[in-house]
């Protein structure tokens, strides 16, 4: 179903006039029309947009799109969840390969790579979510951990816990409850990061363990992520303490209702 979805989108794209380009690109080239959302049949003039600027503001675009599938797929069963990512993909993976295609020829181009790595990371939660090309998402994870050597940069931490976390819900997937549950860990052990520190990680994973029955590694994740998250002691300012304070309480009670054997209904466990 997704490879029809995708040819299709191929197809349409190639059929996108010069003249309709130009009125989307005239249309959507200021950030304040994305305020509303786009019409999914205009997903193969985005695509075309982004082929031919693709240093421009598209990729910024699809990403967009791809935060609200993932905001979108919050309130759904797993079934929805990955019906609703698997149909993302239909321009996710359109969008890297022109990004790819592109970076050949203009390698030092830093924002059209940071618009690749975005797009690819999309791709990979995707494909996991619905359960597809759950391969490629573990070479893809693997390899951006051992390209991962620049400790000083901002996104040092982030890369540790994504990418652990990609290989355990993969695991998880394939029936290796162990594998998960060592990635987990791995993924808490992060040196934290200025989103990790201050918004908290992605307890996907953990919720994933936990309604396996694994609440005692659970438990012990959600210390470790205490380190980063929720250590007052470590933190400057009046209100950094508080807030670490306040996160330190609500790791706590998920510790008590896992220890109860129940999962936190917490937003972020969603």
């Amino acid at each position: 179903m997704i490879a029809a979805t995708l040819s299709s989108c191929e197809t349409n794209k190639s059929t996108v006039s010069s003249a309709q380009l130009d009125a989307f690109m005239q249309k959507w080239s200021e950030y304040e029309a994305f305020k509303v959302p786009m019409d999914p049949k205009d997903e193969p003039l985005l695509l075309a947009a982004l082929e031919q600027d693709p240093s421009g503001p598209w990729a910024a675009y699809i990403s967009m799109k791809s935060a609200q599938t993932k905001f979108e797929a919050k309130s759904l069963d797993t079934a929805g969840r990955a019906a609703l990512y698997g149909a993302s993909l239909r321009y996710l993976i359109p969008a890297r390969d022109i990004l790819i295609q592109a970076a050949e020829t203009k390698y030092h181009d830093k924002k059209l790579r940071h618009n690749l790595n975005k797009i690819k990371g999309h791709v990979s939660l995707a494909s996991l979510e619905a359960g597809l090309d759950l391969a490629k998402v573990k070479s893809d994870a693997e390899a951006a951990l051992a390209a991962n050597k620049n400790t000083q940069s901002w996104n040092y931490g982030n890369k540790i816990y994504d990418n652990h976390t990609k290989l355990g819900r993969v695991a998880l997937r394939k029936g290796n409850l162990d594998e998960a549950k060592k990635q987990l860990l791995l993924a808490g052990h992060t040196p934290g990061s200025p989103q990790l520190n201050s918004y908290g990680p992605d307890f996907t994973l953990a919720r994933e363990l936990a309604e396996e029955g694994e609440y005692d590694t659970v438990i012990v994740f959600l210390d470790l992520v205490a380190r980063f998250w929720a250590n007052p002691d470590a933190r400057t300012g009046a209100n950094s303490k508080r807030v670490a304070s306040d996160h330190l309480k609500l790791l706590e009670s998920w510790k008590k209702e896992l220890h109860a054997g129940k999962i936190p209904d917490h937003r972020k466990w969603k």
